[in-house]
C-alpha cells in the first residue's frame, strides 16, 4: 500500500522525535488505555500507533505481541495523513485495504488521531476486528476521549524531558516532591562555597553558595542529581531561603573574625522567583537579623526569560541595589541571560558563562564573545567575573582581555562553610577592623562628602517606608523595611552583642531575632536623621507586624487555598462587600481535567492547577481578585471593567497559558456584569454562561446576557490541542 504523507510531514516527524518515546520500554499506562479501548468497542485488538517515517511503532498494545510494522502496512498512516478520524467497517471490500486485510486477518478498523502540542498528528489510537462491523457513536466518542488521555500522558513525558526530570543523572528520589520536601525539612540541603578570586594576585574576593544534597544513603549529591526536581516543583523558593540563611551565617562568622570580602557571598535567584513581590524585603530582613550590611550579599540572576513582569523585577532589584546588595546577571553570553535583559534590569555586575570560558583558548569565536562581554561590562560600569576558570592558560588570556575576577577549579572546588576561613587566610585575605562595624563605607555612615540627606530626601524615606509597611504581611518583611530605611538615612546596623558604646539604643529586630542596633557617628547628619525618624518607624513597623500576625492567624489560613495560594470561597465571602455595580466576574473551568488526574495522577493535576493559578496572577491585573472555588473552577472579579473588556483579558490569558502550560489543558469561561452590587446574581449568570461554553465544545468564552441568565456566544477559540474531535459516523468508510 502506498504511503500518503501528511501535508507537513517533515515538521510532523520532527515533532514526534521531540518526545523521544520511540523504541522505549513498554509502559503499562498506555497498554491500559488500549485494553480499555478494546473493551469499550468489543474488539480483540487495540493499538496506540506512533507513525514514524517508514514504520508504525506501538506505544501501547492489546491483543498482539508485535511492536511495530512497516508504514506501508498501516491504516493508521492514513489517519495521520488526513489528521482526522477514519472508520472502515469492512476492510476486505475496500480496494485500498483489501490486500492488507487478507494478509493480516483484519476486517474492521476505527482510529482517531493523536494530535500533539505542536498541532500535528503523531499517530493514532485504533481498534481492529477480524469480522466486518459497525461502531456506535458512543464507542467512537470514547475513542476520542482515550486519545486525548494518551496525548496528555505523552505531553507529561515531554514536559519531564524538557525540565530535566528524565535525565540519567537524576536520582529517583528527586522525582518525588514529598521526598524532596522531607529532605528540605530535615536540613539535608546544605550550602558549599566556591571562591571568587582576584586572578591578579590569587586573593579571594567573594564566594558563591552552591546547593548540595547531603543524602542519608547516597552521600553528598551535586545539583545535577536533584536540581530539576526542585525547579519543576514548588520547593525552589524554600531552597533559596536555605541558601540565603547559609550565606548570612557564614558572612556573620567571617565578619566576627574580621575577614572582609568585597564581593560578599553570592546566592542564585531565578527569574521565576522575581515574578512576585517580597524578594528584596526578605533578603534585607535576613541581613538585618545577622547584623550584616547590604554589601555582604550578592544576588546572581539566572533564567531571566522567566521574568514576566519586568517592572516588578526592576523594583525588587533596585531595592536591593539601594541597600548595597550586589546584583549580577549570571550565565551571561548563553541561554536566557542576554543583552535585552541586561538593558532592562538594574545591575552591578555580570558573570560570563562557563561554557564560553572553558573553551576560550584556541577558539576565536568564544574569545570574541568573551572579549565583547568584558568590554560591555566595562562600558556599563559593571564588575565582570568569569566562571569556569580551570587552566592557567584560560586565566592568563582573561587577564589579557581585561577580566580580573574568576571562579573555577583552578582556584578551588566548592567547600563546606567550616573550611572557608582557612581558605581565606591562605589566599591572603587580611583581617579588617572595620568589618565588625557592619558598614560598607564611612560615607554611608557619616552622611559626609555628599552623603547628607536633605529634608525632601528624609521625607521620601519616611513616606516610602510607611507605604511599604502598610503592604507587609509578616514581621520579617517589616524588619526588612527598617533595615532599608536605616541604610537610606545614612546609617548601618550591628548586632547588639557586638555594638560599640555609641550605637543608637533602638532595637530594629522587632523581637524576631537577636537585637540589632543602628550605627551612625555622633554629631553626623545620619545620626540626627536616625534619632528623629527611626523611633516612629519602629513603632509603625511593630504595629504592621502585629497586624500581619493577627491577619495571618485569623484569616490567612482559612481564607486561602493551600495548594494554589489563591483566595477560597471563605475569602470571597469576606470581600464581597467590595464588589460594586460597575464590576464584572468571570467563572473559569479547566477542560477535561478528570483526564489529567486519570492519566498523569493527582500530582500531575496539582501541577496544572498551580501553573494555572500562577498564570492568573501574572497575566491578569494586580487589582483583579482571583479565587479558586474548588476543584478546577476559578472566579475572577475585575473592578470597574465592562464584560467585553474581560473577554479581551481572557484572550490574552489564553495566549500566555498556551505558551506556559505544563500539559495541553485548555479552559472555558463565562462572563457576566455585576448588576447593582449583586455578586451572587452575577456569579449565577457567569456560571450559566460557563456551562454553555462547555456544551458548545469547551475552550471558549461566553458572555452572559445582561438582562437574563441566558448566555450568548461572543468569543470562540481556535482548536487547542489535544482537543477531542466530534465522534465519527458509524457507517462504513466514513471520514471525519
Amino acid at each position: 500500500m502506498d504511503v500518503r504523507p501528511h501535508a507537513q510531514e517533515a515538521d510532523r516527524l520532527a515533532s514526534l522525535a521531540s518526545y523521544r518515546v520511540l523504541d522505549t520500554e513498554p509502559d503499562d499506562a498506555f497498554d491500559a488505555l488500549t485494553r480499555l479501548a478494546a473493551a469499550i468497542c468489543q474488539v480483540p485488538t487495540s493499538l496506540i500507533s506512533l507513525v514514524d517515517a517508514d514504520r508504525q511503532w506501538f506505544l501501547g498494545r492489546h491483543g498482539t505481541d508485535a511492536t511495530q510494522t512497516a508504514r506501508s502496512d498501516s491504516v493508521c498512516s492514513d489517519v495521520v495523513a488526513a489528521a482526522d478520524a477514519l472508520v472502515v467497517g469492512d476492510l476486505t471490500s475496500t480496494p485500498r485495504y483489501s490486500e492488507l486485510a487478507a494478509q493480516n486477518g483484519l476486517a474492521a478498523y476505527a482510529g482517531v488521531p493523536l494530535i500533539g502540542r505542536d498541532g500535528l498528528p503523531l499517530g493514532a489510537l485504533c481498534v481492529l476486528d477480524s469480522t466486518p462491523r459497525t461502531f456506535t457513536p458512543g464507542q467512537l466518542s470514547a475513542l476520542s476521549d482515550l486519545a486525548a488521555q494518551a496525548v496528555t500522558a505523552l505531553e507529561l513525558r515531554r514536559y519531564d524531558l524538557s525540565s530535566g526530570l528524565n535525565s540519567e543523572a537524576l536520582v529517583a528520589e528527586a522525582r518525588l516532591p514529598v521526598v524532596l520536601r522531607a529532605a528540605l525539612d530535615n536540613g539535608e540541603f546544605i550550602a558549599h562555597f566556591q571562591p571568587i578570586t582576584d586572578m591578579r594576585d590569587g586573593t579571594v574576593r567573594g564566594l558563591e553558595a552552591l546547593v548540595r544534597w547531603a543524602h542519608p544513603t547516597l552521600g553528598l549529591l551535586t545539583p545535577a542529581a536533584f536540581l530539576p526536581g526542585l525547579e519543576t516543583g514548588t520547593l525552589l523558593g524554600a531552597t533559596g531561603r536555605v541558601m540565603l540563611e547559609a550565606a548570612c551565617t557564614l558572612m556573620a562568622e567571617l565578619q566576627a573574625r574580621g575577614l572582609a570580602l568585597s564581593h560578599g557571598v553570592a546566592i542564585n535567584l531565578t527569574g521565576r522567583q522575581l515574578t512576585k513581590t517580597g524578594v528584596a524585603v526578605t533578603a534585607l530582613a535576613t541581613l538585618a537579623r545577622y547584623g550584616l550590611p547590604g554589601g555582604a550579599l550578592t544576588v546572581e540572576i539566572t533564567e531571566t526569560a522567566e521574568i514576566t513582569d519586568v517592572t516588578l523585577a526592576r523594583g525588587e532589584l533596585q531595592t536591593l541595589l539601594d541597600a548595597g546588595v550586589h546584583v549580577v546577571a549570571d550565565d551571561f553570553g548563553v541561554g536566557w541571560s542576554n543583552l535585552t535583559r541586561l538593558l532592562q534590569l538594574p545591575l552591578s555586575g555580570l558573570k560570563i558563562d562557563r561554557e564560553l570560558v572553558i573553551g576560550l583558548v584556541g577558539d576565536p569565536v568564544r574569545e570574541h564573545m568573551v572579549a565583547s562581554a568584558i568590554a560591555l561590562g566595562a562600558a556599563m560600569g559593571l564588575d565582570v567575573v568569569a566562571e569556569g576558570v580551570e587552566t592557567e592558560a584560560v586565566r592568563d588570556r582573561l587577564l589579557e582581555l581585561g577580566c580580573h575576577h574568576g571562579q573555577g577549579w583552578l582556584y578551588n572546588k566548592a567547600i563546606p562553610a567550616a573550611d572557608v576561613p582557612a581558605l581565606l587566610e591562605r589566599s591572603g585575605v587580611e583581617p579588617s577592623a572595620s568589618c565588625n562595624r557592619g558598614t560598607d563605607s564611612g560615607k554611608a555612615a557619616t552622611g559626609e562628602d555628599g552623603g547628607t540627606l536633605q529634608t525632601g530626601d528624609t521625607l521620601r524615606v519616611l513616606l516610602d517606608s510607611t507605604r511599604m509597611l502598610l503592604r507587609m504581611d509578616s514581621a520579617e518583611q517589616a524588619v526588612g523595611v527598617l533595615m532599608q530605611a536605616v541604610t537610606e538615612l545614612g546609617g548601618s546596623t550591628v548586632p547588639a552583642a557586638r555594638a560599640p558604646a555609641d550605637a543608637l539604643p533602638i532595637d530594629i529586630s522587632l523581637g524576631e531575632a537577636d537585637p540589632v542596633l543602628p550605627l551612625a557617628p555622633p554629631g553626623s547628619a545620619a545620626r540626627r536623621n536616625l534619632e528623629r525618624l527611626l523611633p516612629a518607624l519602629v513603632e509603625a513597623a511593630r504595629t504592621a507586624a502585629d497586624r500581619a500576625g493577627c491577619l495571618s492567624r485569623l484569616s490567612g489560613q482559612v481564607d486561602t487555598d493551600p495548594l494554589t495560594g489563591l483566595g477560597n470561597r471563605r475569602g470571597l465571602s469576606r470581600r464581597r462587600a467590595a464588589v460594586l455595580g460597575h464590576d464584572s466576574v468571570a467563572m473559569l473551568d479547566l477542560d477535561h481535567f478528570k483526564q489529567v488526574n486519570d492519566t498523569a495522577g493527582h500530582e500531575g493535576g496539582d501541577r496544572v492547577l498551580v501553573a494555572f493559578s500562577r498564570a492568573l496572577r501574572q497575566h491578569l491585573r494586580s487589582t483583579d481578585l482571583v479565587y479558586r472555588l474548588g476543584g478546577e473552577e476559578f472566579l475572577v472579579v475585575m473592578a470597574g471593567t465592562p464584560p467585553e473588556t474581560v473577554l479581551t483579558a481572557l484572550e490574552h490569558l489564553r495566549r500566555m497559558w498556551e505558551a506556559e502550560r505544563p500539559l495541553p489543558v485548555t479552559f472555558s469561561a463565562g462572563v457576566a456584569a455585576v448588576d447593582q452590587g449583586d455578586l451572587d446574581g452575577a456569579m449565577l449568570a457567569a456560571d450559566a454562561a460557563l456551562y454553555a461554553a462547555k456544551q458548545a465544545g469547551r475552550d471558549r468564552f461566553i458572555l452572559a446576557s445582561t438582562s437574563t441568565s441566558t448566555s450568548t456566544s461572543t468569543s470562540t477559540s481556535t482548536s487547542a490541542l489535544p482537543h477531542p474531535r466530534p465522534p465519527a459516523r458509524a457507517d462504513s468508510q466514513a471520514r471525519l
